[in-house]
Order: structure tokens, then sequence, then C-alpha cells
């Protein structure tokens, strides 16, 4: 029941990077599709935990009559699919850090995060789209487009990477030789390669070229 959490403090551009080795107790059944509780009474070490803690923990009145138990995590989650690969970002942050999971972490309230399987029914499909949404999005035009479109600005150039900019974010036709370009080079990124300066301007360069018209 105790999971790895993903923090924003763990993510960088491509990949997670743990800061620490912090987890969750995470009280569900994660091969459900569906939110459904486990049951306590076969986890006695986490029941004993639970139950040091269940004044504060039931005094959560809007537990009750949401017919969930007083143990609960209140934000609703899809349980299984935090197992499948994901695109996870930061909500709050200076620059663009897209990065791709697939160790099956929990992610934490402070950050976002995309299932594979949500982006197409084909794995191959999904992780190819991924890696474009993540070279567009860790990209020099996909920071100035959020400018341009979205623009919210908090304290020191902090940004908000919420849904609805998230989503407005453009890319380019993922079947184009130019889109190939930028999955490829996301794909060394993701596998290992140092995204120094020089890849950095080459991928900014992919992007760029992606959306000219021919």
């Amino acid at each position: 029941m105790l999971l790895e959490l993903i923090t924003h403090h763990d993510l960088e551009p491509w990949r997670v990077a743990r800061a620490s080795d912090t987890r969750v107790l995470y009280p569900y059944d994660v091969t459900k599709s569906s939110r459904t509780p486990i049951e306590l009474t076969e986890f006695p070490c986490a029941a004993e935990y639970l139950h040091a803690h269940k004044d504060t923990l039931a005094a959560r009145h809007y537990l009750g009559p949401s017919g969930r138990e007083w143990f609960e995590i209140w934000v609703p989650q899809r349980p299984n699919l935090w197992c499948a690969p994901k695109v996870v970002f930061p909500d709050i942050s200076d620059r663009p850090r897209f990065a791709l999971d697939r160790s099956g972490a929990v992610v934490n309230g402070d950050c976002y995060w995309i299932s594979l399987p949500d982006l197409a029914e084909s794995p191959a499909t999904a992780e190819r789209l991924a890696y474009l949404l993540m070279g567009v999005a860790n990209s020099a035009l996909g920071l100035r487009f959020y400018d341009a479109v979205c623009g919210n600005r908090l304290y020191s150039g902090r940004r908000r990477w919420i849904t609805q900019y998230v989503s407005r974010l453009p890319l380019p036709d993922p079947e184009s030789a130019r889109a190939g370009s930028i999955i490829e080079l996301a794909g060394e990124f993701v596998d290992g390669r140092i995204p120094d300066a020089a890849a950095r301007a080459d991928l900014d360069a992919r992007v760029a070229a992606a959306f000219e018209s021919d």
C-alpha cells in the first residue's frame, strides 16, 4: 500500500528525478478501474497506523455524506492508471517540466498527469503522441505559445500549467516527417541523452520547422 509519490520537486524536463524517497499510503485496490477502498482488516499494519489518526481523518465531515470510508483520500482517482506510463508536469513552474514516468508512482496534487492509454488505444501510438507533446511543451516555442496565449504568470515569473492551458498547446500532424523528428529526439532525451545547450537548440529548431508552412 505504500506507493512511490511524485511531487513537483521530482520533475525535470523529460524524466522524473526523485528528490527523495517520498511515499504515500494509498488505501485503494490499484487493480480496479474505479476507486475501490481496501478491506482495512486485511492490512493490520496500515490499519493500526490509520486508526492512530482516526479522530483527525474522521473529522473530515464531507466524507460521510458522500458514502466514503473515514480513511479514504478525498480527491477522486482512477487507481488502475497509476501503473500505466504517464506524462507528468508541475502545476506551478517557471519553465516547462514535462516528464515521462513509467514507475507506476502516484502523482501528488501539486502536479498534473496524462495517462498514455488516454491518448490512444495503441501503446505505440500513445507513446509517440506523448513524446510529441513533451517535445513541443518543453521547447522554446511551447513556452512562447504559453506566454502569448495563456499568460498566467505568478510571483517570480512562475507559470500555472493547468489543464485548460496545456490542452491548448498546438501539436503538428503526428504522421508528418517533421513531427517524427521531434518524437525521435524526445525519445532520446527520455532514454537518457543529456539535453545540453546544443541538443535543446536542435529541439527548438525541429519544433519551429514542424509549424512552418511548406
